[in-house]
């Protein structure tokens, strides 16, 4: 199974929530605003709420079961999920995603295990969430990392202090603006040059300071 890939995008410019959604008949999923990303005036984004408690839309999450998000991680080379996040809602929020199966109640699940903090200054943040053995950690079930990267069903983003693939009951109130949320690859290494002078002459050194300007 091969549907997520290196160009799984979406940027919920057709107006849509591209298939993000809240379930269990939420009273406030999550909605498409025509205007205020990341890119300012004409951007779209999608934004979802949190009423907090245990009853429908009460927990800060959204899935997707789409094919731009579900198949094989492992053979697809999607190595990381990144997107923008914009906190409107009355206090910092930990977000972190989750990958597993459509079974909530009996599925496998894995979740980030170090949910990063959105800041709740309406500003725009970048996020990023690793798909690697150090940045998840198994929430529910048996299969094996490997098993579920190789077969998701639904990624899903959750907010929650702790590793779940459930939002906290306690964040209510919660408002995110999500966009551009893209699959990729591992992070291009570094490059650091040097100059090493060491076996140059001082004289040498010190005359490549000064420009000739006669």
């Amino acid at each position: 199974m091969l549907a997520v890939g290196l160009s799984s995008l979406n940027d919920f410019e057709d107006g849509t929530t591209q298939a993000w959604s809240e379930g269990f008949r939420s009273p406030n999923p999550p909605t498409n605003v025509s205007s205020g990303g990341p890119s300012g005036v004409g951007d779209n984004y999608v934004r979802n709420v949190s009423t907090g408690g245990n009853g429908p839309g009460g927990r800060w999450v959204m899935f997707n079961t789409s094919s731009t998000w579900t198949g094989d991680y492992v053979a697809a080379g999607v190595t990381r999920i990144t997107a923008q996040m914009s906190n409107t809602g009355p206090a910092s929020v930990p977000m972190g995603i989750a990958l597993g199966t459509l079974n909530v109640s009996s599925g496998n699940w894995w979740a980030t295990a170090s949910p990063v903090s959105i800041p709740n200054d309406g500003a725009w943040h970048s996020v990023e969430f690793g798909l690697d053995a150090a940045s998840l950690t198994q929430v529910q079930g048996s299969a094996s990392l490997n098993t579920v990267l190789s077969g998701a069903g639904v990624l899903r983003f959750v907010a929650n202090a702790t590793p779940s693939h459930v939002g906290s009951v306690s964040l209510a109130g919660t408002t995110i603006g999500v966009d551009n949320i893209r699959a990729a690859g591992p992070a291009a290494p570094e490059v650091t040059l040097s100059i090493n002078n060491t076996n140059i002459p001082r004289s040498e050194r010190t005359a490549s300071h000064h420009h000739d300007l006669g």
